[in-house]
């Protein structure tokens, strides 16, 4: 997994991700923690997985946590990215702070964490990652998505027109953890939409950038 640290709060986040990396990440796939998952094919044949066993909070918090670090971050290949609602998901991380892992275990979600969209994909494709890239974009319906390592995700603030296309994998509520397992093809088809969403936004950025030097010659 791909992490990234700020000197604010360290602490916490590191708590965040030591958890999910321990209750989620190294368990969904492997054998033995079958019985900490209920795993799920739909008719249309995409596979998915609900946690029974980990705390959905933390681990909505941890990927919350990724995007507000990548939207505050200069540093590349995030630069550009901005959530438009990054104070919210910054007061939501704050409002269940502490390094505390027992303590955190005790909490619950607020509404607020309650309300917001987060579809997260999981490749399952366990032998080569390398094939894999990092890269964060935000649409104009202010869906936000970030591609790490074997993870897809997707995160809206309020309900977008995209969101609700994947509404039935949408991780808003109570219910447990969920999330998508992606084949190959699935995995390319998530990358290639994402790709080429990122291609129609520059393409849009350099018309717009074109018109308002001729209209300023």
């Amino acid at each position: 997994m791909v992490y990234f640290s700020i000197n604010i709060n360290k602490k916490y986040f590191e708590t965040l991700e030591t958890y999910v990396s321990n209750y989620f990440h190294k368990r969904i796939l492997h054998e033995k923690y079958n019985d900490n998952f209920s795993y799920f094919i739909t008719s249309g044949k995409i596979e998915y997985a609900t946690c029974l066993k980990a705390n959905p909070l933390i681990i909505k918090l941890f990927f919350m946590s990724i995007y507000w670090r990548c939207s505050i971050t200069t540093k590349e290949p995030f630069a550009e990215f901005k959530i438009k609602e990054e104070y919210l998901l910054r007061l939501d991380l704050l409002r269940h702070k502490t390094s505390d892992i027992k303590e955190f275990e005790k909490k619950t979600a607020d509404k607020n964490i309650n309300e917001k969209s987060l579809i997260v994909v999981k490749s399952t494709n366990m032998k080569n990652q390398t094939n894999n890239f990092i890269y964060a974009q935000a649409s104009e319906d202010n869906t936000y998505g970030i591609v790490f390592n074997e993870y897809i995700t997707f995160l809206a603030v309020e309900e977008t027109p995209r969101i609700r296309k994947l509404n039935y994998f949408t991780n808003k509520g109570t219910l447990p953890f969920l999330v998508i397992l992606a084949s190959n093809d699935l995995w390319l088809t998530f990358k290639n939409m994402i790709i080429e969403h990122f291609r129609e936004l520059k393409t849009k950025s350099l018309t717009e950038k074109n018109d308002y030097t001729d209209n300023k010659i």
